[in-house]
């Protein structure tokens, strides 16, 4: 979700972690 998608632009390679 928007968890997801906003850590997706930080990893760009693990969106599954949902911890920055």
């Amino acid at each position: 979700t928007i968890s997801t998608i906003a850590n997706s632009e930080s990893t760009k390679e693990i969106p599954n972690c949902t911890s920055v």
